[in-house]
C-alpha cells in the first residue's frame, strides 16, 4: 500500500509507504502512469467467475452470502443503500445482485472502529424516506443509541438490515485466529447472544426476523422503519466459504 496524503498519516494499521503532499502535487510528480490493458480482456473471466458465484449462492441460499443476495434485491427499489462495517461491503461488493443499478450507495468502513455507522446513515440521509442501511451486529451494536433521532428524520420505509451472525465472524478467516488459544479467539470475535428484538422495541421499530429466504415474505416496508434481523444459517455459511476458497485458489 502506497498513501499519499496531507498530514502524513495512512489511516491504515498495517505497515505501508507514505508521500506526504498536496495530491494535486504529488500524483504529477509520479510521472505518466503505463497505458492500462483492454478492460474488455477482463470479461472472460468475470463471466466465469460470475456463474460460479450463482452456483454456489442456489446450494447455500440461507448462508450469509445468499441472505445478502437476497436483501440486495429488496434494498435496489429503496432511495439509497449504506453499507458499514467491512462484511457488509465486501459481501455486497461480491454477492449483491446487479441486475437492476443500485446508483445511490454510500460506505463507511473504518480502519480501526466501527463506531457511528447508523448515525452516518441517519445523517446522510436524514431527509430521503426508503433508505436502507446494511449493517453488521457489532457495528449496530456499538451504536445502539443512534435510533432515538428516528423521530426527527424521514422514517417512512427506512429499513435498518442487521447481519446477525453472532459476532465479529469476519475474524474467523483470518489464518492467525487458528494459532490462538479458544481465550484469545474469543476476544477477538467477541460472541454475542444479544437478541435485536429488543433494540426495535426501544425505537419503536418494526421487528422481522430472517433466517430463510422465504421469511422474506414477511416484510413490506410502511410508515414505521423496520429493523431486519437476518440470521444466517451458520453450517450453509461454513460451507459455502469453503467452497468459497476452493474456488478462488
Amino acid at each position: 500500500v502506497w498513501s499519499v496524503c496531507r498530514n502524513g498519516l495512512p489511516g491504515l494499521a498495517r505497515e505501508s509507504h507514505v508521500t506526504r503532499g498536496p495530491l494535486n502535487r504529488v500524483l504529477p510528480a509520479l510521472g505518466d502512469a503505463d497505458p492500462a490493458e483492454d478492460a474488455l480482456d477482463l470479461l472472460v473471466g468475470a463471466s466465469s467467475r460470475a456463474a460460479r458465484i450463482e452456483e454456489l449462492l442456489e446450494c447455500y441460499p440461507d448462508s450469509e452470502a445468499g441472505l445478502i443476495r437476497a436483501v440486495s434485491h429488496y434494498a435496489s427499489i429503496g432511495n439509497g443503500v449504506f453499507l458499514g462495517n467491512s462484511m457488509p461491503i465486501r459481501e455486497w461488493n461480491l454477492f449483491a445482485q446487479w441486475t437492476r443499478p443500485v446508483t445511490n450507495v454510500r460506505a463507511n468502513r473504518e480502519a480501526n472502529g466501527i463506531d457511528g455507522q447508523t448515525s452516518t446513515w441517519l445523517g446522510w440521509t436524514a431527509e430521503t424516506s426508503g433508505t436502507w442501511a446494511i449493517l453488521g451486529d457489532l457495528t449496530t451494536l456499538y451504536d445502539a443509541a443512534a435510533p432515538f433521532v428516528l423521530g426527527q428524520v424521514e422514517s417512512e420505509s427506512r429499513v435498518l438490515a442487521v447481519i446477525n451472525n453472532s459476532g465479529g465472524k469476519i475474524f474467523e478467516r483470518l489464518p492467525r485466529l487458528n494459532s490462538m488459544s479458544p481465550r484469545a479467539a474469543e476476544c477477538m470475535t467477541n460472541p454475542h447472544a444479544a437478541d435485536l428484538a429488543g433494540l426495535a422495541v426501544l425505537w419503536d421499530m418494526t421487528h422481522i426476523r430472517i433466517r430463510t429466504v422465504d421469511d422474506f415474505d414477511q416484510f413490506e416496508p410502511g410508515e414505521k422503519p423496520v429493523l431486519l434481523e437476518i440470521i444466517p444459517d451458520a453450517e450453509q455459511t461454513r460451507r459455502f466459504w469453503a467452497d468459497w476458497d476452493r474456488m478462488v485458489q
